[in-house]
C-alpha cells in the first residue's frame, strides 16, 4: 500500500488548484458531504481537500479525512498569507 499524504486547505481556487495540476490520476471523490481529490505524486498517494476559512471547518474536515484515508501524514497549507498579511 502507498503512503498516504492528506493536504488541507482553505480554500480550493487560491490554494488546491495548483496542487491539483501536479497529481496525476487525478479523482473528485464526496464523502460525508466533503470534497477530496484523490491523485498520486512522487510515489505516493495525495489526498487534497477544502476546509473552508476557520479552525472549526479545519478540525472537522481534518476529522472526516482521518476516519476516511488513515493518512500517515497531513499538511496544513495556506497559513502563510495570514501571518504574512497580519504582520505587514
Amino acid at each position: 500500500m502507498k503512503e498516504t499524504i492528506l493536504i488541507i486547505a482553505a480554500m480550493e481556487d487560491v490554494e488546491l488548484n495548483y496542487l491539483k495540476t501536479k497529481l496525476k490520476n487525478i479523482k473528485e471523490m464526496e464523502y460525508k458531504s466533503f470534497k477530496f481529490f484523490e491523485g498520486e505524486a512522487f510515489e505516493k498517494k495525495i489526498i487534497l481537500c477544502v476546509s473552508n476559512i476557520g479552525l472549526i471547518n479545519s478540525a472537522v474536515t481534518c476529522t472526516v479525512a482521518i476516519d476516511k484515508y488513515k493518512p500517515s501524514m497531513i499538511i496544513n497549507v495556506g497559513v502563510a498569507r495570514w501571518i504574512y498579511k497580519r504582520h505587514t
